[in-house]
């Protein structure tokens, strides 16, 4: 192939990402306040049985691909000590199949 038209299709296809506004299966930020993504950290902090009670959602991902992915950073309060505690998890949500898979989850 010569270089330039080598190169003109490649500055064309970084033009075409660049200008994407998503792409499909790729995260994607997630308003912190959603309903939804909200609903879900409620229910894994409760199957966990954590003593924690939800502060906030500092930052939200969401990606969905065979099922729908998220990555959460959060703040709670321990119900034992009244401690405030950053939080990150990242889980696999299947609500189809009533499953949720833990990837990450760790508070400090």
């Amino acid at each position: 192939m010569k270089p330039i038209p080598f190169l003109l299709a490649v500055l064309f296809m970084l033009h075409y990402c660049a200008e994407a506004q998503e792409c499909p299966g790729c995260p994607h930020d997630v308003d912190p306040n959603d309903a939804e993504t909200k609903k879900v950290l409620v229910a894994l902090l409760a199957e966990r049985n954590e003593e924690y009670d939800l502060v906030k959602i500092t930052k939200a991902q969401s990606q969905m691909v065979t099922a729908h992915r998220y990555s959460l950073d959060f703040e709670v309060t321990d119900r034992r000590t009244n401690e405030k505690k950053t939080c990150k998890t990242s889980l696999i949500s299947q609500p189809w199949l009533s499953k949720r898979i833990v990837e990450v989850f760790s508070c400090v």
